[in-house]
């Protein structure tokens, strides 16, 4: 018998079972990530430099205000998914 070949051949076909890593070079929505993380990256930094310049204290206390919010988002995420979990580099960057 003659195996068709459909949309998910073996080289695009996803892999259940096995664990996967952020760093997947050979897929374009990798790239198109890292291309806009990068431009937004910049956009803001340039943001909290500013921020920085203006007033200092603010931007601190305001930093240090979200800390608590978001260590329960990704503690949510890494542990409540019971069937699978998230390799650690799948959610820092999430958190990016």
């Amino acid at each position: 018998m003659i195996a068709q070949q459909g949309a998910f051949d073996g080289a695009t076909a996803p892999r259940w079972g096995y664990e996967t890593s952020f760093w997947q070079f050979r897929r374009p929505a990798f790239w198109l990530f890292v291309i806009t993380l990068v431009i937004t990256g910049l956009d803001f930094l340039a943001q909290q430099m500013q921020m920085i310049s203006v007033v200092p204290g603010a931007w601190l206390t305001t930093v240090i205000l979200l800390v608590p919010y978001a260590v329960p988002v990704v503690a949510i995420i890494y542990f409540l998914d019971l069937y699978e979990h998230e390799p650690i580099s799948i959610l820092a960057a999430a958190v990016l």
